[in-house]
C-alpha cells in the first residue's frame, strides 16, 4: 500500500482504533519483546522490556496521546498544556522513580541502570512536515517530561508520519490486520423463523479521527465474514433459539463479553442490585438488576 494511502487511513481512526493500531505495531510477532500495558498510569501506557537488559529489567516506556486533529492549529502549544497528558506522564515518573535494572546477561558482569530508559510519546499526529516536528512538536513533548521531572531517559516521539517512513512494511502489514480483524460487536439479525448472529463493524473506526468534514450523520454498519470465534456466534445463535434462561444467557455473556459487546471493556458483572428506594414498590429492598461493565478509556 502507497504511503500516501496509509497516512490517509490512520488519519481518520478513532481514539480506540488508534490503541488498538499502535498495540498491533509494536506488539507484532517480529518483535522480540513483549508490548505490555502498564495499568498503573492510567490507561494509554504501555511498555516494552530491552532484549539486552537481565531478565528483561530494563523498561522503554509507549505514552499514546491521542488529539483531535483539527484543534490542532499549533500542535506544540496546544500538547504543553494537556493537563491529562501531564497527569500521566507524572504517574510514570512516579512508578519508576528510584528503580534501576541491569544491562547485560549474566552475573558479574551486570551493571545496573535506571530501569525507565526511554520513554516515547506515541500520537495520532500525522501528514505534518519535517519541519514542525523538530521545531515545535518533539520539543514540545520534551519540554513534558522536563516538566515532570523525567530527566534522565531518552525522550522519542511517534507519529503516524514515523510509522510510515521507517517501518511501511510492518505499518502495511499492521493496519491490514486490523481492519480484517478489529470489529465492534455482533448483530442478531431476525430473518423469518431463523435467526443470525454476525461480528460486525461500524464506520466510527475509520471516521471517528476527529476531521469533522468527514462525518456523516449517521453510521454506515457492515457484516463481516466469519472466521474467529465462530463456535462461540453458533453457541449464541443456539440460546436465542431454544429461548434459553436468563442465567445461562448471563453466563455466556460473562465468558464472551469482548466478542458480544467490544473489546472496550475490561470486564461485565451481574446479578448486581442497585438500590432505588422511590421504585422499591413491594418493599424487598433490591429494586433493579442491572449488567456492569467496566472500561479502562
Amino acid at each position: 500500500m502507497e504511503s500516501s494511502v496509509l497516512k490517509r487511513l490512520l488519519s481518520h481512526f478513532g481514539r480506540h482504533a488508534f490503541e488498538a493500531f499502535v498495540v498491533q505495531l509494536f506488539g507484532s510477532a517480529k518483535r522480540s519483546e513483549p508490548f505490555n500495558e502498564l495499568t498503573e498510569a492510567g490507561g494509554g501506557a504501555y511498555y516494552q522490556p530491552i532484549l539486552d537488559s537481565y531478565g528483561g529489567s530494563l523498561h522503554s516506556v509507549f505514552l499514546l496521546h491521542y488529539s483531535p486533529l483539527e484543534l490542532l492549529n499549533d500542535p506544540g502549544g496546544v500538547m504543553v498544556t494537556d493537563p491529562q497528558l501531564i497527569g500521566r506522564a507524572t504517574m510514570i515518573r512516579d512508578l519508576y522513580k528510584g528503580q534501576i535494572g541491569y544491562w547485560g546477561m549474566v552475573a558479574p558482569s551486570l551493571r545496573t541502570a535506571s530501569r525507565l530508559q526511554s520513554l516515547a510519546f506515541v500520537t495520532n499526529l500525522g501528514g505534518i512536515e519535517k519541519h514542525k516536528y523538530e521545531q515545535q512538536i518533539i520539543p514540545a513533548y520534551e519540554e513534558i517530561a522536563r516538566k515532570v521531572g523525567l530527566k534522565k531517559p531518552r525522550v522519542f516521539v511517534g507519529s503516524y508520519d514515523s510509522f510510515v517512513e521507517l517501518d511501511p512494511a510492518g505499518t502495511d502489514k499492521a493496519i491490514s490486520k486490523f481492519i480484517t480483524e478489529s470489529y465492534d460487536g455482533i448483530g442478531i439479525a431476525l430473518t423469518g423463523p431463523e435467526i443470525r448472529v454476525e461480528r460486525i463493524v461500524a464506520e466510527r473506526n475509520l471516521a471517528g479521527g476527529a476531521l469533522r468534514n468527514t462525518l456523516q450523520p449517521f453510521e454506515p454498519v457492515f457484516s463481516l465474514p466469519r472466521r474467529r470465534d465462530e463456535q462461540a456466534l453458533a453457541e449464541f445463535e443456539r440460546l436465542i433459539e431454544k429461548r434459553t434462561s436468563e442465567a445461562e444467557l448471563e453466563k455466556f455473556l460473562v465468558a464472551h463479553y469482548k466478542l458480544i459487546f467490544g473489546t472496550k471493556y475490561d470486564r461485565v458483572e451481574t446479578q448486581l442490585w442497585l438500590k432505588f428506594p422511590e421504585l422499591d414498590i413491594a418493599g424487598s429492598g433490591r429494586s433493579g438488576l442491572v449488567p456492569i461493565f467496566e472500561t479502562n478509556s
